[in-house]
């Protein structure tokens, strides 16, 4: 197999809650099975990450660490510390320096020879009186301080890496501050970039190969996906891993994934995106889609490609929110056509659904764990559809002049239901599907109680 990217991996970079030591073990393991080789470590809710990160790590935090550090070189993943000390941090004061080397010397001691500096989410501006006097520019302090540490860390390592994270990490075009840091840093340092945006939607060759050329080097992807903190938390991002070109890799030294903050859920793309880094030329995100999910979950393959298909809103997908409100503008425009029949095509269409996600009780408690919430609001949502679409079937037998109590009864019984359903609605915390179906299901809703009243006079 061709090795397209020297580097494959993920950065535990979000916000949100922190993934325990069992998480980050078995995606270790995972990452191992499936040929991924880096794991950057960069919590955002680790304090001594980036608030506190002159001071060293508590007692018992190298067990755990050791630990980690241990079980990825079993698994051929080179384990990486980062630090962010962007913050607070005095580029030209030597004790700065010799802080941060003794947090990456806790790390070394302990087998870590790839190390990760973020200068990302901080002023863009030197922010202490003393670099400002030294440094003519924010590039020229961060490439002064980063060579200094590598000099360090290399005097330590012979084969000590280092990884940068600039501050501008991403954009259409480079800037003046990619060119001076690219200038200036010792060309064995590594840079990271997002692409075109944070969250970039697509990752483009024009604008790897420009910046690239900025950095006078490969760069190093920090690819935001499947990632899911901040607004996109009501988000789960299990769809196709696409729209990375298929030549990336000639101007790319690899790329590392942002995941979410359910550690297992986002197992379910890093089986898509290994698949594009091992054979970019050849990948298909549709058919890697189907492959991985059968490999992974043969049992529940129905019910977590439902769960997907339901779930394809995020950056990579920005079109993919509505989709409940896609199934009844359909079933709208053919109802018009076919009532009868319409009515129950769409009550077999959702009951397939329903059943399909049944189909999860199959696979194993962490992953049904970290899906949980959106499997159950998506169920809901399905079955108030459904009693809507069965309202309407029983609403045609009140229209008429003379209706039955029974038909009355039911169509009254199916309206109390929907109110306190749709009613319930409001507490939904997930985007599983949508939620701009709800007007369908409150228009048919209030046809029924019109109805309803029509058979009081």
């Amino acid at each position: 197999m061709e090795n397209y990217f020297e580097y494959k991996g993920i950065v535990e970079g979000f916000y949100g809650r922190e993934w325990s030591h069992i998480e980050r073990k078995d995606i270790i393991q995972f990452m191992g099975k499936k040929g991924y080789n880096l794991y950057i470590y960069a919590p955002k809710t680790d304090p001594f990450h980036r608030l506190r990160w002159k001071d060293p790590y508590p007692r018992g935090y190298d067990k755990e660490f050791s630990e980690l550090i241990n079980l990825a070189a079993k698994n051929h993943v080179e384990f990486s510390a980062a630090v962010s000390p962007g913050l607070s941090l005095v580029y030209s004061h030597d004790e700065d320096l010799e802080k941060l080397f003794e947090k990456y010397t806790f790390f070394s001691d302990l087998g870590v020879r790839t190390f990760s500096l973020f200068f990302d989410d901080i002023p863009l501006s030197l922010n202490h009186r003393v670099d400002k006097e030294k440094y003519s520019s924010l590039a020229h302090a961060q490439s002064d301080f980063s060579n200094r540490l590598y000099s360090k860390l290399l005097k330590k390592d012979k084969d000590a890496k280092l990884i940068i994270c600039p501050t501008l990490y991403h954009g259409a075009n480079p800037v003046q501050y990619h060119n001076l840091l690219g200038e200036n840093l010792d060309l064995r340092i590594d840079l990271m970039w997002t692409g075109e945006e944070v969250c970039s939607q697509k990752l483009q060759t024009e604008n790897t190969k420009k910046i690239s050329h900025a950095f006078r080097r490969k760069v190093l992807y920090w690819d935001n996906f499947p990632v899911n903190d901040s607004l996109m938390c009501g988000e789960l991002h299990i769809g196709p891993y696409e729209s990375r070109e298929k030549d990336l890799y000639l101007y790319s030294k690899g790329i590392v994934l942002n995941p979410m903050n359910q550690a297992y859920a986002s197992m379910l793309v890093m089986a898509d995106a290994i698949n594009y880094m091992h054979s970019p030329g050849s990948y298909d995100p549709v058919n890697s889609k189907e492959l991985s999910l059968k490999e992974l979950y043969p049992d529940a393959y129905n019910g977590l490609m439902t769960l997907v298909h339901f779930n394809l809103k995020s950056p990579l997908h920005p079109e993919g929110y509505e989709k409940l409100k896609e199934l009844v503008l359909a079933f709208e425009n053919e109802y018009n056509l076919r009532s009868d029949q319409t009515v129950e095509k769409y009550i077999s269409i959702i009951k397939r659904h329903i059943q399909n996600l049944t189909c999860l009780e199959k696979i194993d408690e962490k992953l049904r764990k970290d899906i949980l919430p959106w499997v159950e609001e998506l169920n809901t949502k399905l079955r108030i559809i459904l009693e809507t679409f069965e309202l309407i079937r029983l609403s045609s037998d009140i229209q008429c002049e003379f209706p039955s109590k029974t038909d009355i009864q039911e169509v009254e019984e199916k309206v109390s239901y929907l109110e306190r359903k749709i009613s319930e609605s409001i507490g939904f915390q997930s985007f599983a599907g949508g939620i701009d179906f709800l007007g369908f299901c409150l228009k048919y809703l209030l046809q029924a109680k019109s109805l309803l009243k029509l058979t009081q006079y």
